[in-house]
């Protein structure tokens, strides 16, 4: 945790006064594996642009780099992120103070985030809410400011991303710390004060549960919202090893083609004679199926009418857009 010096005059029982230090931690700490990190995060200050006519994959090369916002990565599969925060820290000239408290509402789109997800929280880029892993958009874009221009937050203000010490707490509803708290570079003191307001920190490898804050975090001026970063060894950021093998809802029988044999697989699981393996290829098409793409309609469990809603699409109902 990050901690502080505080000097402080003690009156003894004797009617004396004594000078103590001690000191306080005045950002909590986190230990073990986490569920989000930090990816990246924008410190160019407003008005300027990228060093080195540097631009940003997905913004171009704007003044501000597209202002306030920073990007995690969901590192836990199945998260449910509703009601989580994101804590901003600031520390102006060796004065710790959080700046912003980011509270996410309960949208149905933030009960199963599947873990390799880049979400980024943004000030100024508007909601991309279309998600949807199984057709490859792994990435969600959550506006938050003061005007409420963001969908899914149940509070929400303006708040800096910068090159001042800048720090991201991650919380969820129980207020525990779930990730490593992030930003410039450990330990926080004048040594370390490496980024500028013409750059971007981010995460230089690829993303896993216990990032090194010392190593793995790097300033530059390769740019990436919602995109992979580039990594200190040449390449750029892989997901592979977190990312599930999503099937689009209804294709149990990974074939690549959505059918009526998807649904005679379903009817089989029903009755037993098909067993999950939640995962493509399967072992055995014949006695296997991947269920985790059986709730067709989405409603919690698998049953006869997701089969019936696979027939129904494979002669072309629409079924109220429920085809895949």
């Amino acid at each position: 945790a990050q901690t502080l010096a505080v000097t402080v005059t003690v009156t003894n029982e004797l009617g004396g006064q004594d000078i103590e230090t001690f000191t306080i931690d005045v950002t909590p700490s986190f230990t073990g594996n986490a569920s989000v990190i930090l990816n990246e995060y924008n410190a160019v200050l407003p008005g300027a642009l990228l060093d080195l006519n540097g631009d940003d994959s997905t913004l171009g090369r704007v003044a501000g780099n597209g202002g306030d916002w920073f990007e995690v990565v969901t590192i836990e599969d199945h998260l449910d992120l509703r009601s989580w925060r994101f804590d901003l820290f600031t520390n102006d000239f060796g004065s710790v103070r959080q700046t912003a408290s980011l509270r996410l509402g309960d949208d149905d789109l933030l009960a199963d985030v599947r873990a390799g997800t880049i979400i980024t929280v943004a000030e100024s880029v508007p909601d991309d809410l279309s998600y949807d892993p199984a057709n490859g958009d792994w990435t969600i874009n959550l506006q938050a400011n003061t005007a409420q221009a963001g969908a899914l937050w149940a509070n929400q203000t303006d708040f800096d991303t910068n090159n001042t010490k800048w720090r991201l707490v991650i919380r969820d509803p129980a207020l525990e710390v779930r990730g490593p708290i992030a930003g410039e570079t450990e330990p926080w003191d004048d040594a370390n004060f490496g980024v500028s307001g013409n750059e971007v920190m981010h995460l230089g490898v690829d993303p896993t549960a216990t990032p090194d804050l010392i190593t793995d975090y790097v300033d530059g001026v390769a740019s990436t919202f919602g995109a992979p970063n580039p990594t200190t060894a040449g390449g750029v950021q892989n997901f592979d090893a977190l990312r599930p093998d999503v099937q689009p809802l209804g294709e149990v029988n990974c074939s690549g083609t959505l059918d009526i044999v998807d649904a005679l697989a379903i009817a089989q699981f029903l009755v037993n004679n098909r067993t999950d393996v939640a995962t493509c290829p399967l072992p055995d098409p014949v006695t296997n199926i991947n269920a985790t793409a059986a709730d067709v309609n989405q409603d919690g469990s698998v049953n006869v009418i997701d089969a019936l809603i696979i027939t129904q699409c494979d002669v072309g109902i629409d079924n109220f857009g429920l085809c895949p």
